[in-house]
């Protein structure tokens, strides 16, 4: 699992603007779909793609969902 915690540079931010800084590789489209799966948490609890988060919460999400969904969309004709 991979966790991030958040600095008062990004108070105040979507948690979906936040992964996509975080994990610049993946669009904000497919974050946005982990989020809304329960794949990415905030301090253990499920949040929406809108919410916005503070300073020394700490998010966390699965890589491997995100890294196989790359995998899948790379294999598609």
């Amino acid at each position: 699992m991979q966790k991030f915690i958040v600095t008062i540079e990004d108070n105040n931010t979507r948690l979906d603007a936040f992964l996509v800084k975080c994990v610049p590789s993946q669009s904000r489209s497919y974050i946005q779909k982990a989020i809304s799966e329960g794949q990415v948490l905030v301090d253990d609890k499920k949040v929406k793609a809108s919410y916005k988060v503070s300073e020394n919460e700490v998010i966390s999400f699965e890589l491997r969902w995100i890294v196989l969904m790359w995998k899948k969309l790379n294999q598609m004709p």
